[in-house]
């Protein structure tokens, strides 16, 4: 079962690639959540609510022994349920692997469009998801 956890100071994670990737990704506006596999941190969220319309990925990362494990999806679909509970629209992120040598960017797009995402009109290089029905 995985559990998700906010992240309140980075010295709360114990994986230094996962405290990396934190560092790195991690605002003052952001909501970070790491993922627990039988309490083993596997995998990190970076989120930021930016109100009305959406909200936005800015990373989803799973560590290299965990992939291939649905870990990634859980995290993404974390994303969208907390953006769904803001009453947001959609959600959008910019696709863009993390790990080269094991996703391209080409690769992940793909990845994100079996989510449901698609090309966004309004930004370039971003994906977006509508979590909800357009009005009609």
């Amino acid at each position: 079962m995985i559990k998700f956890v906010a992240i309140l100071n980075e010295l709360e994670i114990k994986s230094d690639v996962l405290r990396f990737r934190l560092a790195q990704g991690s605002t003052p506006r952001t909501q970070d959540f790491v993922a627990l596999h039988h309490e083993v941190e596997v995998g990190l969220l970076i989120f930021e609510d930016w109100g009305l319309p959406f909200s936005f990925v800015y990373e989803v990362f799973v560590l290299q022994e965990a992939r291939n494990d649905r870990i990634g999806s859980l995290l993404l679909s974390q994303a969208e349920m907390i953006a769904a509970k803001l009453g947001r629209s959609s959600i959008r992120l910019i696709p863009r692997s993390l790990c080269g040598e094991a996703m391209s960017d080409l690769e992940l797009t793909a990845w994100y469009k079996r989510k449901g995402y698609i090309e966004c009109a309004s930004e370039t290089g971003q994906l977006e998801k509508f979590l909800f029905p357009s009005p009609k």
